[in-house]
């Protein structure tokens, strides 16, 4: 992971040097602003995952890890290490440079989504601008700096983002983006909500991938799958409305077995038939940035309670749960229900490790032994520098 991300950052900071210093090749000056926010915003977001998985807690840390954050562009050039202070002011940097860039230059200003996943109208001169879901678009970055303000504690600027987002407007006036599942889920089959996402990864063999590793339709699990009991799945879902919740009841395979012919669940969030439409822009997806994840961010730091409760409401009635009385009675409360809401919502989407960090969960839901603070440190490695894929 710690090589893959930091891959990932030397191309981005490829393309800001050479988008910063030779902007002539460049058809014009919005073009140049796209494509070098998008990289200042993919730099910003893969080092956010070193700070979220190798660094220091965010608040209250006894144990300080300095970290590498990586503005070069060559083997022999080494990244200097930063302190978390110092750490967070780059990703702000440049999460600013990308909102900067992309405001007013990025498509999404002049087309809704929606448009820009149609190619065949061609709206635009350069097919490179379309399909703005699958890349890192202005709102994605407004998300991006929402999740990672909350993850710092900064709960009224991540309150802020996130409504900023959700009271968004497209180019047609209407909200830059909904929350989608029932639509997706129900009415289109499309399990990992493409509809709801601000970003998107495009991965044309994710099925072959989920396939070996958590099964699909199957009707017996294999031994090496990552399935689950049902047992556990209904403890996931404990006391919620199971009989319409729709991620309950259409994005889960409640009906395998294990070797042992015990009743066992796996998730489809990455699984679909062979015949169905559409299969690259509503199926072969990893979401990165969901209305979803959003949602949860306004709930969790908003400071009205009945603001909380009303947002709620609309959360929940996406999952085709209907809630007539508020759900909660305090803010209070509030923080205890959200961690079950992440579980349930972001299963096999890669959230939780970082919402039992942020918030220094002691005990994890299945987990074999209470947290201490040295579990949510993975060791860093020496050196992003890594020989062996010098001819890769």
């Amino acid at each position: 992971m710690y090589a893959g991300l930091f891959n990932a950052i030397v191309q981005a900071n490829l393309i800001i040097k050479h988008g910063n210093e030779n902007k002539s090749v460049f058809p014009n000056e919005s073009t140049r602003s796209v494509i070098v926010g998008e990289a200042y915003a993919i730099r910003a977001c893969c080092q956010l995952d070193i700070l979220r998985l190798f660094g220091e807690l965010p608040q209250g840390a006894t144990i300080h890890v300095e970290l590498p954050y990586s503005e070069t562009t060559s083997f022999d050039e080494m990244p200097a290490y930063y302190s978390l202070a110092a750490y967070v002011k780059k990703l702000e940097s440049d999460l600013t440079n990308a909102e900067s860039l992309l405001k007013d230059n990025d498509p999404v200003f002049s087309y809704t989504f929606s448009a820009l996943n149609t190619p065949t109208r061609k709206i635009l001169d350069d097919d490179y601008f379309y399909y703005r879901q699958s890349r890192l678009n202005y709102w994605a970055v407004k998300a991006l700096q929402a999740r990672m303000s909350l993850y710092l504690g900064e709960k009224e600027k991540a309150y802020h983002l996130a409504m900023e987002i959700i009271d968004g407007t497209g180019a047609d006036g209407s909200p830059v983006m909904t929350l989608s599942g029932h639509a997706d889920i129900v009415n289109k089959g499309y399990k990992a909500c493409p509809n709801e996402c601000l970003w998107y990864l495009s991965k044309y063999n994710v099925k072959t991938v989920a396939k070996d590793l958590v099964g699909g339709a199957d009707v017996q699990v294999n031994l090496n799958y990552l399935y689950t009991t049902k047992e556990r799945l209904d403890k996931m879902f404990e006391g919620e409305a199971t009989d319409s919740h729709n991620r309950y009841r259409y994005v889960w395979n409640k009906n395998v077995r294990s070797q042992y012919s015990e009743i066992c669940a796996a998730i489809l969030k990455y699984y679909y038939a062979d015949d169905v439409e559409n299969q690259m822009l509503y199926h072969q997806i990893i979401p990165m940035l969901r209305m979803s994840e959003v949602y949860l961010i306004a709930i969790e730091t908003t400071s009205s309670l009945t603001e909380a409760n009303q947002l709620y409401k609309t959360y929940m009635l996406d999952r085709d749960v209907v809630l007539t009385d508020d759900a909660f009675l305090s803010l209070d409360a509030v923080k205890e229900k959200l961690p079950s809401e992440y579980r349930r919502e972001f299963f096999a989407e890669g959230q939780m490790f970082y919402a039992y960090k942020r918030t220094q969960t002691l005990n994890m839901l299945w987990g074999a032994a209470p947290m201490a603070e040295k579990d949510y440190i993975l060791p860093l490695p020496e050196t992003e520098f890594n020989p062996t894929n010098l001819n890769q």
